[in-house]
């Protein structure tokens, strides 16, 4: 129903954008992407920061070309890998697990921004803008990797480290998770600001935003509500035309 509701959007957005004079740019970013842990999620990490990079392509028009006014829609692909900066220690009788997160994840955005451009001269404009993006995420896998510290057999004082490295587990498939309330949201709906640069046919940009509706929220009987938000920094380097 999601995934529809998106395509009758960007349908009927494009269509309005093609009978409207307007702009395109076309751009590579890097991005940085925190997913935030609540504290009644049962890791006893802060959160995970994933670096990686995307492409994007935006399309403005102006309704009142004496306005400078705009509004965009665009497409961005986005990749991002990080490791918990952090870890986790479980005792489990003799033993002792200390383990990081990995995690990845792939996703598509469509943005839709309102923007205002400042222009200084013929060649070189500031544009504020500020939007909602709607994100759905094509893969999202996580596996835990560290130390299993067990007593060694001829000293019970001493633990000897064992490295292991778990396989990557599909956050969306209920099986994988153990269960249905352990998933991840494959959408998200998410706000942002942003400020681009412009001179001549290269921009540059920065941009800020965060969720409405986060990766991971559930109500547990017994644990309460892990949350799992996420905050996303991206700067971009473009081609406009």
């Amino acid at each position: 129903m999601i995934r529809k509701f998106i395509f009758a959007f960007v349908l009927t957005f494009t269509g309005l954008c093609c009978h409207a004079e307007g702009y395109n740019i076309l751009g590579v970013s890097y991005t940085n992407t925190f997913y935030h842990f609540n504290d009644d999620y049962s890791w006893d990490i802060n959160g995970i920061a994933l670096k990686g990079g995307g492409i994007s392509y935006l399309h403005g028009f102006m309704p009142n070309p004496s306005i400078p006014g705009a509004f965009e829609i665009g497409l961005n692909i986005n990749f991002g890998q990080g490791t918990s900066s952090e870890s986790e220690e479980t005792k489990i009788g003799s033993s002792i697990v200390n383990a990081k997160y990995k995690l990845t994840d792939i996703n598509v955005q469509i943005p839709v921004n309102v923007a205002y451009k400042i222009s200084f001269d013929s060649k070189t404009s500031l544009t504020p803008y500020i939007g909602v993006d709607f994100k759905l995420h094509m893969l999202s896998k996580m596996k835990s990797l560290g130390y299993l510290y067990t007593p060694d057999s001829t000293d019970s004082l001493e633990l000897l480290p064992t490295k292991f490295e778990e396989d990557w587990s599909n956050l969306f498939d209920k099986k994988e998770m153990g269960g249905s309330q352990y998933t991840y949201n494959r959408f998200q709906l998410g706000w942002h600001i942003g400020l681009r640069l412009q001179y001549d046919m290269v921009a540059f940009g920065v941009q800020y935003g965060t969720d409405f509706i986060p990766a991971y929220n559930e109500l547990i009987q017994g644990v309460g509500t892990p949350k799992v938000k996420t905050s996303t920094t991206n700067i971009s380097l473009a081609f406009c035309f």
